[in-house]
Protein backbone atom coordinates (compact mmCIF):
# COMPACT_ATOMS: atom_id res chain seq x y z
CA UNK A 1 0.00 0.00 0.00
CA UNK A 2 1.20 3.03 -0.89
CA UNK A 3 3.77 2.16 -3.35
CA UNK A 4 4.06 3.53 -6.79
CA UNK A 5 6.28 2.02 -10.09
CA UNK A 6 7.17 3.60 -13.12
CA UNK A 7 8.33 2.15 -16.08
CA UNK A 8 9.70 3.48 -18.25
CA UNK A 9 8.17 7.06 -17.09
CA UNK A 10 4.96 5.27 -17.48
CA UNK A 11 2.74 4.05 -14.13
CA UNK A 12 2.25 0.32 -13.21
CA UNK A 13 -1.28 -0.73 -12.09
CA UNK A 14 -1.17 -4.09 -10.33
CA UNK A 15 -4.87 -5.83 -9.17
CA UNK A 16 -3.47 -7.89 -5.65
CA UNK A 17 -5.93 -10.15 -6.37
CA UNK A 18 -5.47 -11.33 -9.61
CA UNK A 19 -1.66 -10.65 -9.63
CA UNK A 20 -2.24 -9.16 -13.23
CA UNK A 21 -0.11 -5.73 -13.78
CA UNK A 22 -0.15 -3.30 -17.01
CA UNK A 23 2.40 -1.73 -17.88
CA UNK A 24 4.50 -0.34 -20.80
CA UNK A 25 7.08 -1.85 -22.18
CA UNK A 26 8.72 1.39 -24.03
CA UNK A 27 6.35 1.32 -27.50
CA UNK A 28 3.15 -0.78 -26.02
CA UNK A 29 1.09 -1.18 -22.99
CA UNK A 30 1.19 -4.84 -21.85
CA UNK A 31 -0.87 -7.09 -19.74
CA UNK A 32 1.04 -9.64 -17.84
CA UNK A 33 0.91 -11.67 -14.58
CA UNK A 34 2.99 -10.92 -11.90
CA UNK A 35 4.14 -14.55 -11.16
CA UNK A 36 3.74 -16.32 -14.22
CA UNK A 37 4.74 -13.28 -16.88
CA UNK A 38 7.64 -11.36 -14.89
CA UNK A 39 8.23 -14.18 -12.60
CA UNK A 40 7.78 -12.02 -9.22
CA UNK A 41 6.22 -12.73 -6.31
CA UNK A 42 5.46 -9.34 -5.09
CA UNK A 43 4.77 -6.15 -6.63
CA UNK A 44 7.60 -4.53 -4.20
CA UNK A 45 9.77 -6.54 -6.39
CA UNK A 46 9.27 -4.73 -9.48
CA UNK A 47 9.19 -1.29 -7.67
CA UNK A 48 12.94 -2.59 -6.96
CA UNK A 49 13.54 -3.10 -10.18
CA UNK A 50 12.43 0.27 -11.57
CA UNK A 51 14.22 1.94 -8.79
CA UNK A 52 17.46 0.45 -9.88
CA UNK A 53 17.14 0.81 -13.47
CA UNK A 54 17.92 -2.99 -13.79
CA UNK A 55 14.22 -3.55 -15.79
CA UNK A 56 13.61 -4.48 -19.24
CA UNK A 57 10.63 -5.36 -21.36
CA UNK A 58 12.54 -8.72 -22.67
CA UNK A 59 12.36 -9.94 -18.93
CA UNK A 60 8.50 -10.38 -19.45
CA UNK A 61 8.39 -14.19 -20.33
CA UNK A 62 4.47 -13.95 -20.97
CA UNK A 63 2.13 -11.38 -22.53
CA UNK A 64 -1.95 -11.87 -22.08
CA UNK A 65 -2.55 -8.44 -23.95
CA UNK A 66 -0.94 -5.88 -25.85
CA UNK A 67 -1.83 -2.26 -26.98
CA UNK A 68 -1.82 -0.46 -30.56
CA UNK A 69 1.57 0.63 -30.82
CA UNK A 70 2.19 4.24 -28.54
CA UNK A 71 5.16 6.10 -30.17
CA UNK A 72 7.37 8.32 -27.42
CA UNK A 73 6.25 11.92 -26.67
CA UNK A 74 2.63 11.63 -29.35
CA UNK A 75 -0.57 12.55 -27.50
CA UNK A 76 -1.15 8.98 -26.83
CA UNK A 77 1.98 8.84 -24.73
CA UNK A 78 1.37 11.97 -23.15
CA UNK A 79 -1.91 10.71 -22.02
CA UNK A 80 -0.17 7.93 -19.73
CA UNK A 81 -3.16 5.88 -19.23
CA UNK A 82 -3.92 2.31 -20.88
CA UNK A 83 -7.52 2.96 -20.12
CA UNK A 84 -7.57 4.96 -23.95
CA UNK A 85 -5.20 2.58 -25.28
CA UNK A 86 -6.35 0.24 -28.10
CA UNK A 87 -5.83 -3.70 -27.26
CA UNK A 88 -4.74 -6.82 -29.25
CA UNK A 89 -5.67 -10.20 -27.60
CA UNK A 90 -2.52 -12.27 -27.89
CA UNK A 91 -3.34 -15.64 -28.97
CA UNK A 92 0.04 -17.25 -28.43
CA UNK A 93 1.23 -16.04 -25.49
CA UNK A 94 5.25 -15.85 -25.13
CA UNK A 95 7.88 -13.37 -24.37
CA UNK A 96 7.39 -10.33 -26.29
CA UNK A 97 10.50 -11.30 -28.96
CA UNK A 98 7.96 -14.22 -29.68
CA UNK A 99 4.33 -12.31 -29.84
CA UNK A 100 5.68 -9.41 -31.94
CA UNK A 101 5.14 -11.00 -35.34
CA UNK A 102 1.73 -11.79 -34.22
CA UNK A 103 -0.25 -8.41 -34.05
CA UNK A 104 -2.92 -7.02 -35.26
CA UNK A 105 -5.20 -10.03 -33.55
CA UNK A 106 -8.31 -9.34 -31.95
CA UNK A 107 -8.85 -5.72 -30.66
CA UNK A 108 -10.32 -5.00 -27.35
CA UNK A 109 -11.17 -2.19 -25.41
CA UNK A 110 -11.64 -1.89 -21.41
CA UNK A 111 -15.22 -1.13 -20.38
CA UNK A 112 -14.48 0.83 -17.77
CA UNK A 113 -13.03 4.32 -17.65
CA UNK A 114 -12.37 7.50 -15.73
CA UNK A 115 -14.74 10.27 -16.78
CA UNK A 116 -14.67 13.98 -16.16
CA UNK A 117 -17.88 14.82 -14.87
CA UNK A 118 -21.29 12.98 -13.81
CA UNK A 119 -23.39 14.13 -16.75
CA UNK A 120 -20.56 13.50 -18.93
CA UNK A 121 -20.56 9.81 -19.60
CA UNK A 122 -19.61 9.85 -23.04
CA UNK A 123 -16.70 7.36 -21.67
CA UNK A 124 -18.40 5.28 -19.68
CA UNK A 125 -19.31 2.05 -22.60
CA UNK A 126 -22.52 0.13 -22.33
CA UNK A 127 -24.81 2.51 -21.14
CA UNK A 128 -23.13 2.96 -17.69
CA UNK A 129 -22.91 6.02 -15.66
CA UNK A 130 -19.85 8.46 -14.66
CA UNK A 131 -19.89 8.67 -10.46
CA UNK A 132 -17.74 10.47 -8.65
CA UNK A 133 -15.16 10.59 -11.69
CA UNK A 134 -15.28 6.83 -12.40
CA UNK A 135 -17.64 4.80 -14.54
CA UNK A 136 -19.57 2.43 -13.13
CA UNK A 137 -19.20 -0.80 -14.80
Amino acid sequence: PGTSAHIYNHPVFYNATSQDVILFAGYRWLITNLVFGLNLTTVEELVSLDAQGTFHATQILSIDLASTPVPYQTPADRRSTPVAADWIVITNRGPLSKVATAFPANPVLFLCATCTTNTNADRCLNGNTCVNGTCQC
